[in-house]
């Protein structure tokens, strides 16, 4: 049954994936069409405007079409696994230079030297964007150093999750009380960080059990692990239980 729902999720991936595809081809086809028809007909518009929206619209869909190819051919069949946050920054910049680019070709605006000589643009973006920055450079810092992948579970403070998303501004905590808890980067590389996957995924919970004072010590230990093994999470790996007094 497991098996019957991974493969129904895979073909809905897949499925999913195929349709964005045929999508981005038709906007490469619109755009296509659209610049022939304004070469032909010549038609009472301003050129440069509708140049740059032919221009964006055509490179939008043939980045997304080469994203798709490269994930798909390459990346997914190669195993390699590409942190978000670097498909996303990659991909931040390729749209920029494309937007410079089409700005100085239909319009004339050259923006690289305002953004590089302006102290004063520097100063009110920096300002600005601190904290996204702050973020930013975090979440590239967790990328690298790498103290916690997806899926582990780590402890932030005195909250346990499960790591379900790193991306560029936040990563994202799926709580044992099935609760998303979305926490800045900036945040996590200041605190101290638990991780409960290393060395060994096996963990060690204390609980406080109540019993009745009458109950054999031997009986609570039964009952626990009882309990315990009928969990998913511990089956084929018998617990150990310790009964303590305070």
């Amino acid at each position: 049954m497991a098996a019957a729902k991974t493969m129904d999720m895979k073909d809905n991936v897949k499925a999913g994936r195929s349709s964005s595809l045929i999508y981005y081809a038709l906007l490469v086809l619109l755009a296509v069409a659209i610049g022939i028809y304004v070469f032909v007909n010549k038609p009472p518009v301003d050129i440069k405007v509708t140049n740059a929206f032919v221009y964006g619209l055509f490179f939008y869909g043939i980045f997304k079409i080469a994203d798709y190819f490269f994930s798909t051919l390459y990346i997914e069949r190669a195993k390699i696994a590409v942190p978000k946050l670097i498909h996303d920054i990659v991909t931040a910049v390729i749209y920029a230079i494309a937007l410079f680019a089409i700005l100085k070709i239909q319009f004339g605006i050259d923006l690289t030297p305002i953004i590089t000589t302006s102290a004063v643009f520097s100063m009110v973006i920096g300002l600005a964007l601190q904290d996204t920055l702050t973020n930013l450079i975090a979440g590239v810092v967790l990328h690298i150093e790498t103290p916690f992948r997806i899926n582990d579970w780590i402890r932030v403070k005195e909250t346990d999750g499960k790591v379900v998303e790193i991306n560029w501004r936040t990563t994202k905590l799926l709580t044992r009380t099935n609760d998303y808890l979305v926490i800045p980067n900036g945040n996590i590389i200041k605190d101290t960080i638990l991780s409960v996957n290393y060395p060994t995924p096996n963990q060690i919970m204390s609980l406080f059990v109540g019993v009745d004072y009458e109950t054999p010590p031997n009986k609570v230990k039964q009952v626990i692990a009882s309990v315990c093994l009928k969990t998913c999470e511990v089956k084929g790996h018998p617990p150990e239980v310790r009964v303590a007094t305070n």
